[in-house]
């Protein structure tokens, strides 16, 4: 993503962790460790929040 998205792919990124998958924020917590079930929860959902994320269009 452009520098310019950075701010805005976090904030989203956020939001869309806190209502689409919560699961896998909570998971985190539990276990506060990177295990191979907290991995997959986590790039579960950014494969999912890469897919609704529209980056601003570049300049030409």
């Amino acid at each position: 993503i452009e520098v310019s998205d950075v701010q805005r792919y976090m904030q989203e990124l956020i939001e869309f962790m806190d209502t689409r998958h919560p699961q896998a924020l909570k998971l985190l917590r539990e276990k506060k460790d990177l295990t191979d079930d907290v991995r997959t929860a986590l790039d579960q959902a950014l494969e999912d929040f890469k897919s609704v994320f529209k980056p601003t269009a570049a300049k030409a």
